[in-house]
């Protein structure tokens, strides 16, 4: 039969496809519906309260108080769906109680992409820190990107 160059050929002329557009969904945006969906950066997809940062708190409130459908994004983010606008300001007041930023601008490219596998302590194949260490090895590359005046997009 006509195998994969027949299948190749019924495709052609193909069309160029638009530039594509990264989009990482952080921050506030109308679903489409009425709603709206708020997408929280998450280190490292560690959901926990440490050092005035109570984002596992925050989120426990958040889902009980407005009974919200939670997605994990391929980044290990999260994405509140289907908030109604009414409440969209005393989401915020509890997120920033709980010292979590929801803006992507409030976080560098390079810690945005940043990640690392849990290693220590969880795994018990591992040999060495990753998760606990990379926040500050991030932390130090984008001082040095800043020294060296490189911005990231």
């Amino acid at each position: 039969g006509g195998g994969g160059f027949g299948r190749f050929q019924q495709m052609l002329p193909y069309k160029k496809l638009p530039t594509w557009k990264y989009e990482d969904w952080l921050g506030w945006h109308e679903q489409g519906d009425g709603n709206y969906f708020l997408g929280l950066f998450v280190e490292n997809g560690r959901i926990k309260n440490e050092d005035g940062f109570n984002l596992k708190s925050a989120l426990r409130d958040i889902v009980r108080l407005y009974n919200l459908p939670v997605v994990v994004s391929p980044n290990q983010n999260l994405i509140l769906k289907n908030i109604n606008p009414a409440d969209k300001d005393a989401i915020e007041k509890l997120l920033m109680n709980a010292g979590v930023k929801f803006d992507s601008k409030d976080f560098s490219r390079t810690r945005l992409l940043a990640m690392a596998c849990p290693a220590l302590p969880l795994c018990g194949l591992a040999t060495a820190e990753a998760e606990r260490v990379m926040p500050d090895t991030v932390s130090r590359l984008e001082d040095m990107l800043r020294k060296l005046r490189i911005r990231t997009p």
